[in-house]
């Protein structure tokens, strides 16, 4: 499996098709299910998968993370106390496709191979 070097979740926000389908390298904040306020993020609020869908986000922006991912989640989304945590996540980039407003959005996200927490 060939990871693309370290990328912002903000160069993936701004261009997913350059990413589509590429394994990348994301570093960031651990955010369970609380969308953060003041950086951008997906077209659509909502998780892309599943409700169990958790968010990840750096100084960039902020993207889901599909809870269907093998990678699975150390995590847990209701605990308050793991909001804050660094995490790397090596996922492959994947862009679900949602219907708003009768127009479809292309949503990017990421699908977890590998996740840890760090510190």
């Amino acid at each position: 499996m060939k990871v693309e070097k370290a990328v912002s979740i903000g160069s993936i926000l701004s261009n997913p098709e350059k990413y589509s389908g590429k394994v990348v390298s994301v570093k960031g904040m651990f955010m369970g299910w609380k969308t953060p306020e003041n950086i951008p993020g997906p077209p659509f609020k909502g998780p892309p998968e599943t409700r169990s869908d958790w968010i990840i986000a750096d100084e960039t922006g902020w993207i889901y993370v599909s809870a269907r991912s093998p990678a699975g989640c150390p995590l847990n989304p209701m605990n308050i106390r793991n909001i804050g945590k660094v995490v790397r996540v090596v996922a492959e980039v994947k862009i679900a496709q949602i219907r708003v407003e009768g127009k479809i959005v292309k949503v990017p996200y990421l699908y977890a191979i590998k996740v840890e927490v760090k510190g």
